[in-house]
């Protein structure tokens, strides 16, 4: 057997063990989960029981809020026999959710009624609380939480046992695939081994109550299509279990996300073949990297497509839990792979060097499929639908690097102005200087596309148009319907605000008069500098989790691991950026470069602005898109060059410490 295969046999083996592991590891770090709702801020404790009665050298204390909180509190080492809630004395009033650790529900909140220890009177058990009123001069108001079974965590040093396990068998596997990767080119194996970790995670950890704060959010919304097939009048009574599973009274079913169509098609077929729904939505999450891998080899595009999946766990972890990125990232990545890849057959059928033969007709139905799918998925991902298709445009019509310049500030300046204009009019104003910009880049346009007329580029034109009129049938009719049943534009805005109103928590109505920490930041006086200063640095948030936080944002990895995966970053988009002097030709790799930058900063501002404009967000999921981008420009390295080379290794690297971050991180804390 060659020595590549003998490595290629020994990854996928400890790969599966892996699995096995995650699948059978006895040991992990429990957790208590609790829906907490008080009448008055103040602090709130958390007694345990074990066996030797409540005591305060064994209790959790925090300060919270008025209102509803989300409590994840770490149990102590050993076995939990009962639990004691102690409100503040001045809260006024208590409401108490079900109760899980770890994700198993431990009661239903309704059986608390009757179970208060001193200070508290039982008001009612309704929508699923258990409502208490704390008595007039209450001086210690206490909750009696009795567990059916007791609850045990593994001390510190086992779980330190496990963790290096998990570290050990982690890095036989980077080492083995940063190997393969670096010196034989191939993404094959890597991308199957990634793969199979998000299978793990996916199938593994379906006991947990969400492994992210959306995720229940995002399974209601597939919930819907259960048993529908059209997009969802907003104000149906049917919408009601989607708005009341965010405190913010929304639903993802208000945008044009058809991923939750085919993810509750999916928890149908699950429940059906015996497993449980959520097993179903995180499984389908997982066919998309699946189909993505598949569809590179398949298609021979380049290996540097599977670059948005490869250069960061975070992309691992989309697929791993129901969330609207997945299908999106994967049409991204695929789209751009098949349009703007160094040899794109469809490029040159633009262009006018192919016919349209078998592979050139495969590859406009899937470029034209997946464009249609980016049109209506997560908004956030339009940018990147935009650089594709304008890439696309650039290169096949052979349009002059200053036709490109001139498509990246339309696109950033419309983005932008459509994430927060009003706002940003009225924080800094000096709207001329932009208004100067956008018509100076029609006027280019306006030049451009008339010497592309007169120089009778017809053809070219003529496949362009159908190419993105195929993709606009393949969104219209979910758009169409949208429209019919909740109109468009503002009519459709003016009613998500009035559904706000009526199904979101007292602190995140629109017109609460005291938000909830983190809304609303340019209304309460916060500037844009204010956001990446601190204690806010939105950059640095941003900056970690689109390079593997897990959880509920709670589950770090070291800060050696941010700053090396940073380097390596760093290094592959100085290699992207080298392509505008090595592509031939120049001009189509400094036109993508161009457009590259403007659909870059598109995504950054319009998260930065949504945390400034709505609510502080400072999530790397909402800029995922930037890592399509790279893996564009990285396929335009000539083969066989020393900077490709270079390219693979660096690649190769981030796969290495990504795999350490998922391994060591993600899977011991969030698999049961």
């Amino acid at each position: 057997m060659a020595h590549f295969r003998r490595t290629q046999l020994v990854a996928v083996i400890i790969a599966m063990l892996l699995v096995v592991l995650a699948g059978s590891r006895p040991y992990s770090s429990s957790q208590l989960a609790v829906d907490v709702e008080l009448g008055a801020p103040g602090p709130f404790q958390v007694f345990f029981d074990q066996g030797q009665g409540f005591s305060e050298a064994n209790s959790w204390t925090q300060t919270l809020p008025a209102g509803r909180s989300n409590l994840q509190v770490q149990l102590p080492s050993g076995r939990t026999v009962a639990l004691r809630l102690d409100p503040p004395e001045g809260a006024g009033t208590l409401s108490v959710g079900d109760l899980r650790i770890k994700g198993n529900p431990l009661l239903a909140a309704t059986s608390l009624v009757g179970s208060p220890l001193h200070d508290l009177a039982t008001v009612d058990a309704a929508g699923g609380d258990a409502h208490y009123q704390l008595q007039p001069g209450a001086r210690d108001p206490q909750l009696l939480v009795a567990l059916p079974a007791p609850a045990d965590n593994p001390s510190r040093v086992e779980r330190r046992l496990v963790h290096l396990t998990w570290i050990g068998l982690g890095l036989c596997i980077v080492i083995v695939m940063g190997l393969q990767m670096a010196y034989t080119r191939s993404y094959a194996w890597p991308s199957l081994i990634c793969a199979s970790l998000v299978l793990a995670l996916a199938a593994f950890a379906v006991p947990s109550p969400s492994v992210s704060p959306d995720e229940d959010l995002h399974e209601a919304g597939a919930r819907y299509f259960s048993n529908h097939w059209m997009p969802p009048s907003l104000d149906s009574p049917e919408m009601l279990p989607s708005y009341q599973a965010s405190p913010y009274g929304v639903s993802y079913l208000a945008e044009w996300n058809v991923t939750y169509f085919f993810a509750g098609k999916a928890g149908n077929v699950a429940t059906q073949a015996g497993l449980s729904e959520r097993q179903g939505f995180r499984l389908y999450q997982a066919s998309l990297l699946l189909l993505l891998i598949a569809a590179v080899f398949l298609l021979r595009l380049s290996a540097f497509t599977l670059a948005p999946i490869l250069v960061t766990p975070q992309a691992w972890y989309v697929f791993s839990y129901m969330n609207g990125d997945a299908l999106p990232l994967m049409a991204a990545s695929l789209a751009a792979g098949i349009a703007l890849t160094r040899d794109s057959p469809l490029r040159g059928y633009l262009q006018g060097g192919r016919r349209a033969e078998l592979v050139v007709i495969v590859h406009a139905l899937l470029f034209a499929l997946c464009l249609g799918l980016l049109i209506i998925s997560k908004r956030n991902y339009w940018p990147v639908g935009v650089f594709i298709a304008a890439a696309l445009a650039s290169g096949g019509l052979r349009l002059p690097a200053r036709s490109s310049l001139a498509m990246a500030v339309l696109c950033t300046a419309g983005i932008l102005w459509a994430a927060a204009g009003n706002a940003l009019h009225q924080a800094y104003g000096a709207g001329w200087p932009i208004a100067i910009l956008v018509l100076t880049a029609l006027c280019v346009l306006a030049y451009d596309g008339w010497m592309l007329l007169r120089h009778r580029m017809l053809t070219p034109l003529y496949r362009f148009a159908i190419l993105m009129s195929l993709a606009l049938v393949v969104a219209a009719p979910w758009i169409t319907v949208d429209i019919l049943r909740n109109g468009s534009g503002a009519e459709k805005a003016e009613q998500v605000d009035r559904l706000r109103e009526i199904h979101a928590a007292p602190a995140f109505k629109p017109s609460a008069t005291t938000p909830s920490p983190g809304l609303r930041m340019y209304e309460r006086g916060y500037s844009l500098p204010q956001m990446l200063q601190p204690p806010l640095q939105w950059q640095v948030a941003t900056a970690k989790s689109l390079f593997g936080v897990y959880g509920y944002m709670q589950y770090y990895a070291p800060a050696a691991y941010y700053w090396a995966i940073w380097v390596v970053t760093v290094l592959l988009t100085l290699l992207g950026l080298s392509t505008a002097a090595t592509s031939q030709p120049l001009q189509l790799g400094r036109g993508q470069l161009v457009l590259a930058a403007g659909a870059g900063v598109s995504l950054l501002g319009a998260s930065l602005l949504h945390s400034w404009t709505y609510d502080f967000q400072a999530q790397g999921r909402y800029v995922l898109g930037v890592c399509v981008l790279l893996g564009a420009q990285l396929s335009h390295l000539r083969p066989g060059s020393q900077l490709e080379r270079l390219a693979h290794i660096a690649l190769a690297a981030a796969v290495v410490l990504g795999a350490y971050s998922f391994v060591a991180i993600a899977l011991p804390n969030l698999t049961p």
